[in-house]
């Protein structure tokens, strides 16, 4: 797992809590995540909190990763922030420019 994959992971879950100063659970059925209206609101609450609406529309003309790390410099974020963010959206392929996000590694945890 990735610093930047953890934030997006997790991002409804703190942020939007802290932010609504209220704590909900993802509901399960199957295995698949069911969206309800509160982590919608967290999803949105927590993209615009990472990168800022007004920044939105630059997103799609970052093609290198010079242009990554510029981008991220200017707005205050990390780098593997704003590669997960096109990842998610589908700007870029999923394998693409992951070298930018720093891996974490929890003792005791082994990834499957």
């Amino acid at each position: 797992m990735t610093d930047s994959g953890l934030i997006f992971s997790m991002k409804q879950h703190i942020f939007c809590s802290i932010h609504q100063e209220n704590i909900f659970l993802d509901e399960w059925n199957s295995g698949e995540s069911l969206k309800s209206e509160q982590e919608c609101e967290a999803d949105k609450w927590s993209r615009e909190f990472l990168i800022p609406p007004e920044y939105e529309g630059e997103l799609a003309k970052l093609k290198s990763k010079t242009d990554m790390i510029d981008f991220a410099e200017h707005i205050g974020i990390h780098p593997g922030i704003v590669v997960s963010r096109l990842q998610h959206d589908r700007l870029i392929d999923p394998s693409w420019m992951n070298d930018l996000k720093v891996s974490l590694h929890f003792q005791g945890i082994e990834s499957g």
